[in-house]
């Protein structure tokens, strides 16, 4: 039986007085070795005199309203399914990949790759697929566009060529 109707149910009996249980004159039809031996009510409350106290009656206490533990309220809250915490990253060739660039490393947070400015600067370049500059290097020759040659530099920077580090995102 589901919760809703056993929590329906117990509502119905909470509302229904006790005296509307008491089942006088169906007695005939209770079997006789059921209560004692004495033919009689379904039970509907005290022993009768020379009750044997066996009997198999239905006893008058409602449970007050107590759904005998069966949760009988909705959820009204929406499941979003499994929590499987943030999207993950794209890889860093479907995002910076591309226009003469050469991809030079994929970390857990972020890509490197050397990149043709053109006047532009990396923060522009991270920023037109949602990334966002973390640092710029000046770059290697044409043999080897992923060495960095030199410290960090801003990325503002306008420069030929740099290797740019954007943030990788989802």
């Amino acid at each position: 039986m589901s919760p809703c109707r056993v929590a329906l149910i117990a509502l119905v009996l909470a509302a229904i007085p006790a005296c509307a249980l008491d089942r006088r004159g169906i007695g005939a039809a209770v079997d006789p070795r059921m209560d004692g031996g004495q033919p009689g009510p379904i039970d509907a409350g005290p022993p009768e005199p020379g009750d044997a106290g066996s009997d198999a009656g239905v006893d008058a206490e409602v449970d007050g309203g107590v759904d005998g533990g069966v949760d009988a309220g909705v959820d009204a809250g929406t499941d979003a399914g499994t929590d499987a915490g943030p999207p993950p990253l794209r890889p860093c060739d479907l995002l910076y990949a591309g226009n003469g660039r050469v991809m030079c490393a994929e970390r857990p947070s972020e890509c490197e790759f050397n990149v043709q400015l053109g006047g532009s600067t990396c923060t522009a370049v991270c920023a037109a697929v949602g990334g966002a500059c973390v640092e710029t290097y000046p770059d290697g020759d044409a043999d080897h566009p992923c060495d960095r040659i030199g410290a960090a530099e801003g990325c503002d920077v306008a420069a030929g060529d740099l290797l740019c580090v954007c943030t990788r995102v989802p």
